[in-house]
């Protein structure tokens, strides 16, 4: 499953969870998510991995429920 991950502030994510998104508590503030269409495992963990001279957000524990 691909899936975008971002850092966003608190006006945005506020905004997120009136159109419908959902949110989950993390030690470094909330993870947002889809209210449809994604599973939600025990763990869910956000790691953010170098390649080369790029950076990408790598996100373990969802999964597609469509």
């Amino acid at each position: 499953m691909e899936i975008s991950a971002r850092f966003a502030d608190k006006e945005e994510v506020k905004g997120l969870e009136e159109t419908g998104y959902k949110s989950i508590p993390s030690e470094a503030g909330k993870i947002v998510l889809p209210g449809k269409g994604v599973g939600i495992a025990d763990t869910v963990k956000l790691k953010l991995a170098r390649i080369l001279w790029s950076k990408r957000i790598v996100v373990e524990g969802l999964t597609y429920e469509g």
